[in-house]
């Protein structure tokens, strides 16, 4: 099934001409959530995030390629919903 994205108003169905909010999508990733015996909280944000991360480890660490998929008019967005390590970065900076 194909399915098309319009950022304003949400995930468009084709065959049904329906349209999942933000509510219905939530309830949708909890119920499968709980129906795979994972605990603990989860929500759409969350998984937006991962998927920034593993956009952003697919396309080599680029983080103006990753703004693009993620849609962000700015890069400061981008930057939110990446997490860096921070010993990494500190180990970096000492290394130079």
């Amino acid at each position: 099934m194909q399915v098309q994205v319009n950022y304003r108003r949400g995930v468009e169905l084709p065959a049904h001409r329906l349209w999942l909010d933000r509510t219905s999508a939530w309830r949708i990733l909890k119920s499968a959530y709980r129906a795979a015996g994972l605990r603990g909280k989860t929500g759409c944000h969350s998984t937006r995030k991962t998927y920034a991360q593993r956009v952003y480890s697919a396309l080599g660490h680029d983080l103006i390629a990753t703004q693009q998929a993620m849609h962000h008019s700015s890069i400061t967005s981008t930057i939110q919903y990446l997490s860096f390590d921070e010993e990494k970065v500190e180990s970096a900076i000492l290394s130079i």
